[in-house]
């Protein structure tokens, strides 16, 4: 009787197990339409130790009854009478219309606390504070001019604020542990003293969004050092370039109350508002795979049924004219009426056998997976932020289990642009638990992370030219050096060798071009890639145009290149993803800026 009434024991438990709030990291502001953030929970065990899981779950209504699906989980652990902070991460788009909700679960599965986050951003330019030494009143709703604003008519777009939560027991903010969580982010400001406390994860999360194109204010005392950008005395404000991003040192005695400080951030925020980076913002673009046709084209075997299909169309029209008008007046030749009720069955079978002896050909018996990455790198770095596209292909149902290719990954799969998987959170990272497959139909993971490129790559200034040092392990071939006014193609780079530009004949033109068409409204000058003279320029690499096309889609908006920078392709990559084979790999990589020789 006992196990009877376990096994219908209500899936609601008593609140007084565990009391949980919730909100977003960076406030609901930050958390937009589409794009990763996170979502943190605060679990208080009330009078016993707790034990469960945290599960962020988007529920959708249909006409017969609601579909609920768990996108991340996490177990949870609480000593009796203490709190601890579960953070989960959040595709925003995959809520597709759903209703989201955390879901605090006892051991049981019951649950115990169900919260909604509210999660309000829209697409504005957006600035948030990561303590509270900055008063957001004055900024809030500030009008934004830049060239790219399509609301001329009330002045342009306005500024949103957000800012972060701060813990109560330590008087510490509590910011994102992952890079992409700063997606939504136009510009951050910290004060000095936070930004010296931050931990390694919070501390390697905020720098990695800066190199990756974000952009930091860092808000000090009058004589106050700010290592390495500020020591000793500086101006009142000192930039720093820093990877693809910005650090902005700014000097006042009164933040809070400051007009000068909220102006250069009104002007910091309108400078970086409307271009972006990269093609590919770490944590940011639409999670429905639509948006990426191009790389699904690339990566799905079936695009190259095509041609194989229409072989077997033919056939089957051949078939049905030999069986048909041709097997009869054969007959009737031969005056030998019965003649089709041999041919006939024969030439069923070889028709069988040719389609699924195409289908066999083309599509393989065995299942395989494909990857295309784009890899963003400051000159020099040893790390640099990369998005992964994988896709596997399978000839039977199956229920894989993605791992993460690169660290501090972020990993989201769809399915006609619904999500697939649960995003399993432990001590080791992220993994995608339940990535169902369907035969033969393509699934795509995309996965947002940092990877290590060894002793990095690196672009160097040799006299008046560029030199070019790769100290990967892997080498860099249909190199494209991007120099002002000039344009170099070199066949390969190997692991650990070098190229220079010096001596070295040129395409004799630029291939990217500056646009300063806003400049005039605040914006700043950005560079563009003339995508179709790149893929006709190189008779020595057919397949630059090929490689790189996915990117060309993926860009909504203007993208600043940088003004001297690399593109190229990287050789091998994993033989192995989830239990298939790889059997197509392509990695891109862009290197930006130039490193000082010595450092």
């Amino acid at each position: 009787m006992g196990a009877l009434v376990v096994a219908h024991a209500p899936r609601e438990a008593r609140a007084e197990q565990a009391r949980a709030t919730t909100h977003a990291v960076l406030g609901s502001e930050a958390a937009g339409y589409d794009g990763w953030t996170e979502i943190v929970t605060e679990v208080r065990a009330v009078r016993t130790a707790f034990d469960g899981e945290v599960t962020l779950e988007v529920e959708r209504y249909s006409s017969s009854s609601p579909d609920s699906h768990v996108l991340a989980r996490t177990p949870v652990h609480v000593p009796a009478g203490a709190t601890k902070r579960v953070i989960l991460p959040l595709q925003l788009r995959h809520r597709n219309g759903g209703d989201l909700r955390v879901l605090v679960k006892n051991a049981y599965g019951q649950v115990v606390q169900r919260e909604s986050p509210i999660l309000n951003g829209t697409h504005a330019p957006l600035f948030t504070a990561l303590d509270e030494s900055l008063s957001l009143s004055q900024l809030k709703s500030t009008p934004i001019h830049t060239g790219t604003s399509s609301r001329a008519y009330d002045g342009g777009e306005r500024l949103m604020t957000s800012h972060a939560q701060v813990d109560p027991a330590t008087g510490r903010p509590v910011l994102p542990t992952r890079a992409s969580s700063y997606h939504h982010v136009t510009v951050a400001g910290i004060s000095a003293k936070s930004l010296g406390a931050l931990e390694p994860a919070e501390r390697d999360a905020l720098f990695t969004w800066i190199r990756a194109g974000g952009s930091l204010v860092v808000v000090r005392a009058p004589a106050e050092a700010v290592a390495p950008y500020v020591v000793g005395d500086a101006p009142r404000a000192v930039s720093v370039r820093v990877g693809a991003g910005e650090v902005h040192v700014l000097s006042s005695e009164t933040p809070a109350h400051d007009t000068w400080l909220d102006g250069r951030i009104v002007s910091i925020v309108a400078s970086r508002w409307g271009v972006r980076q990269t093609p590919m913002p770490l944590g940011g673009g639409s999670a429905m795979m639509s948006q990426y046709d191009a790389v699904r084209r690339l990566l799905d075997p079936n695009e190259g049924f095509r041609p194989a299909l229409g072989f077997a169309a033919l056939a089957l029209v051949g078939y049905a004219a030999l069986v048909g008008p041709l097997a009869y007046a054969f007959a009737r030749r031969r005056r030998r009426p019965f003649l089709p009720l041999l041919t006939t069955p024969a030439l069923s079978i070889g028709a069988f056998a040719t389609v699924v002896g195409v289908g066999l050909a083309t599509k393989g018996v065995h299942g395989r997976a494909m990857h295309f990455a784009f890899v963003e790198v400051d000159s020099g770095n040893t790390a640099g932020t990369v998005r992964h596209f994988r896709t596997f292909y399978t000839g039977s149902a199956k229920d894989l289990t993605v791992k993460p290719l690169a660290e501090a990954s972020v990993l989201d799969a769809a399915r006609d642009d619904l999500a697939v998987g649960t995003l399993e959170i432990h001590e080791g990272g992220a993994v995608l638990e339940h990535v169902k497959t369907m035969p033969w139909q393509p699934v795509m993971v995309r996965e947002d992370g940092v990877v290590d490129l060894g002793r990095g790559i690196r672009l160097e200034r040799d006299g008046a030219g560029v030199k070019l040092v790769n100290g990967t392990s892997r080498e860099m071939v249909d190199v494209v050096v991007f120099a002002p006014g000039e344009t170099h193609f070199f066949a390969s780079v190997p692991a650990g060798g070098q190229v220079t530009t010096v001596g070295h004949a040129g395409l004799g033109r630029d291939l990217s071009f500056e646009n300063g068409a806003y400049a005039q409204s605040g914006m700043r000058p950005y560079r563009s890639v003339q995508w179709y003279d790149l893929r006709t320029a190189f008779s020595g690499a057919p397949h630059l145009g090929e490689d790189w096309a996915p990117l060309e889609g993926t860009s909504s908006g203007p993208v600043d290149w940088g003004s001297t920078f690399v593109l190229a392709k990287l050789t091998g990559g994993p033989k192995e993803d989830s239990g298939l084979p790889v059997t197509k790999s392509t990695t891109l990589v862009h290197v930006h800026g130039i490193s000082e020789v010595g450092k």
